[in-house]
């Protein structure tokens, strides 16, 4: 699949941005797999700095490198056409490169529309931990609320495209969305204490749930699912 990809898009086939996609869903599906937040307050640090980055290295960048490093990081390496244009043509010669891109590709009526790999992963990881913390409550709460809050910052960052006609860092609507509703609900229900302390290892609180099941309950739980 990999040479396939490499030949497809060296000669310009129309269907290698749905190889590349193919790769970045497997990297987000294995990246999820391995790497689990414990605590709302990780998640927290961890979705703020990634916002800063985002927000920095999309608006900001270009007056202190003279270039895009999204744009440069997102493509595989420099590309030799203007930013604006390598958003929309991402497979144009002049922005392709020989490395994998970090972003899939989407086709729209003028070019292509890019979602980097990180703008799936790290919310990912928010939505991951509300799909554990259902699953320990019994609960289908969490998980479908944040999907709509993703799924909402996405809408917001294209009517931004559209809008303002030049890219946006994704994080910057999304993390808003898909945090700001995680600790809503926490807060409504009670439990904003327990799951920002979930890596704590003192213990339950009395009054509240922990979020995160000891090793026993989750090798079990996947031994149902395997099953």
């Amino acid at each position: 699949v990999s040479a396939w990809w490499l030949v497809a898009r060296r000669f310009g086939a129309p269907y290698a941005w749905i190889l590349q996609d193919i790769f970045g869903f497997c990297l987000c599906v294995v990246f999820l797999d391995i790497v689990r937040l414990k605590s709302l307050k990780v998640a927290t640090v961890l979705l703020s700095m990634a916002f800063c980055y985002d927000v920095f290295f999309v608006f900001f960048s270009p007056y202190v490198f003279g270039e895009s490093v999204m744009v440069k990081v997102a493509t595989g390496s420099g590309p030799k056409q203007d930013q604006d244009y390598c958003e929309k043509y991402p497979d144009d010669s002049d922005c392709a490169s020989t490395e994998l891109p970090m972003l899939l590709l989407f086709p729209e009526q003028t070019g292509y529309a890019m979602l980097g790999l990180g703008d799936v992963v790290l919310p990912g990881l928010l939505v991951a931990l509300a799909a554990r913390l259902d699953h320990h409550r019994r609960t289908f709460d969490y998980f479908p609320a944040l999907l709509a809050a993703y799924a909402l910052g996405l809408a917001l960052a294209n009517l931004a495209v559209a809008y303002f006609n030049v890219g946006q860092p994704a994080l910057l609507y999304l993390v808003p969305t898909v945090l700001g509703l995680f600790c809503l609900k926490a807060c409504r229900d009670r439990s904003f204490r327990s799951v920002w302390h979930a890596d704590r290892d003192d213990g339950p609180h009395p009054e509240e749930d922990r979020l995160v099941p000891t090793a026993a309950a989750e090798d079990q739980a996947l031994l149902k699912i395997a099953i």
